[in-house]
């Protein structure tokens, strides 16, 4: 084949686009996979900090609850204050189990997802640094060349690119060119005459191309322009999703930085306070 207008190129860049969106789907998939298992680990880890707030405060109940009977040995508390203990009590311990579940059905859910079998049971640690929120100069573009869900949909613009130029070939003719080599041809008759005849080798060009085809190739190639033409669509509608996505969690990273630090201020007040308190309690 001398000249095909490109149709065996685009052909092969057609398979290498399919290859590459295949590729890409993979990265979509692990990328939700990781994404879920991190949540679930940071789930976790909050659920365990929930338990071990519910344990001090069962701790706190039970010397509470004792202090109050020895008062009430010496007739400086009543009953009600006993039972308004216990039921403080009782709901901590409640809370607590049901908590405890709940951790448990997705520490399962985790080691599914890690694929461990052990029946091990984990404590998990999270290092929580404060985060540096991202640069809002060019996280935009960050999105367009990071997130797995934009490389997959641009590389099924670009595979509906090539069905465009391969659909426009097909209505350009073929050039071929052919040839044969000559050999000798002997023939044998019955009176063991021999003939021998020399057939010379032939060499040419040959074009092809379709005259009418019913208008089916000009239905192809506007029924790829408008496959290209839906893939820009969804391609605009993607990131426009994620963009106001990423102004949302910015926004939302922001006023939790802003609740930490307060948090922060909060507890220092609270410790100072608290040292006060102790030092005049040991002091009687």
């Amino acid at each position: 084949v001398l000249w095909d207008g490109g149709q065996r190129k685009h052909r092969y860049q057609l398979l290498e686009g399919l290859s590459e969106i295949e590729k890409a789907r993979q990265e979509v998939l692990i990328n939700e996979i990781f994404s879920g298992v991190s949540a679930l680990f940071y789930e976790i880890v909050k659920l365990q900090n929930q338990e071990q707030l519910l344990k001090e405060s069962i701790a706190l109940n039970e010397e509470r609850i004792q202090k109050i009977e020895n008062r009430a040995a010496f007739g400086k508390a009543n009953k009600l204050a006993i039972v308004q203990a216990q039921t403080s009590l009782r709901q901590d311990e409640s809370a607590l189990a049901n908590i405890s579940i709940v951790r448990s059905n997705l520490l399962l859910d985790l080691k599914d997802l890690i694929n461990d079998e052990n029946n091990n049971s984990y404590t998990l640690v999270a290092d929580i640094d404060k985060p540096s929120l991202p640069n809002t100069d060019n996280w935009q573009e960050s999105i367009r060349s990071n997130n797995p869900l934009c490389r997959l949909t641009q590389r099924g613009i670009s595979v509906a690119a090539i069905e465009v130029a391969l659909s426009q070939t097909e209505g350009k003719p073929t050039l071929t060119s052919f040839a044969n080599a000559g050999y000798f041809l002997q023939h044998n008759d019955v009176q063991q005459l021999k003939r021998i005849q020399t057939l010379g080798g032939t060499i040419g060009i040959s074009a092809r191309y379709n005259l009418y085809d019913g208008g089916s190739q000009k239905i192809k190639r506007q029924n790829a322009q408008i496959n290209r033409d839906i893939k820009f669509m969804e391609q605009k509608q993607l990131y426009n999703r994620l963009f106001n996505s990423a102004k949302k969690e910015l926004a939302n990273m922001q006023l939790l930085q802003a609740q930490i630090d307060r948090e922060n201020s909060n507890h220092q007040t609270y410790q100072e306070n608290y040292d006060k308190v102790a030092e005049r309690f040991t002091l009687g």
